[in-house]
């Protein structure tokens, strides 16, 4: 009984420098990951948080399940079953949170030394279009619903183009390992949204 609590205590103990972040730092990377326009260095200066990724998660997850939801009973079949709920979240954490985690791991193996929390948060926060995406998504009509699930993707990458490649220098020769395998994880959170949920 006492090694799960010291475990428990462990893990807490080690999580919660991530969770300790001011509003406004998150409020400025959102900004920042919503329009990569400028590159800026909140993403470099200040320690990356896992408490912004967390909520994207969870209201990526709910607006999807909402708009799924309203867009079913619109096309008059109002069957939700709550596999959609447990698929949403699993290929969002997925994409948010496992194909950081490898691409950490790989970059680990081949020598580099880049923080596992960094790459977490950075390629999780360029996630933050999908929940106006989704939520546009609602809109009944097919060119539209394309366009809101691709605008994502395209700013998405900008965003790790502009963080992970121009202004990480931990990365050298995998960049554009990293670019690529972080824009495929957004192109098929894309394509599920698209074919599965709407």
């Amino acid at each position: 009984m006492e090694e799960k609590e010291e475990t428990r205590n462990w893990l807490l103990k080690n999580l919660q420098e991530y969770f300790d972040v001011e509003t406004s730092i998150v409020v400025e990377k959102l900004k920042i990951a919503s329009i990569p326009i400028k590159v800026d260095s909140v993403f470099v200066d200040h320690k990356p948080d896992l408490y912004g990724p967390l909520w994207i998660l969870m209201t990526f997850v709910f607006t999807l399940n909402i708009v799924s939801y309203i867009s079913h009973l619109l096309s008059q079949t109002t069957e939700f079953y709550i596999e959609n709920f447990v698929f949403s979240v699993t290929i969002s954490v997925f994409c948010m949170f496992i194909v950081p985690a490898l691409i950490h791991f790989y970059l680990s193996w081949s020598g580099m030394t880049v923080e596992r929390a960094w790459v977490i948060s950075t390629f999780a926060y360029s996630y933050c279009n999908f929940i106006p995406a989704a939520t546009l998504c609602i809109i009944d009509y097919e060119i539209l619903r394309w366009i809101f699930v691709m605008l994502p993707v395209a700013t998405g990458c900008m965003f790790l183009y502009a963080y992970v490649v121009k202004e990480k220098e931990d990365f050298k020769g995998n960049r554009k390992l990293a670019l690529i395998a972080g824009g495929a994880s957004q192109l098929g959170l894309a394509m599920s949204i698209q074919f599965y949920f709407l």
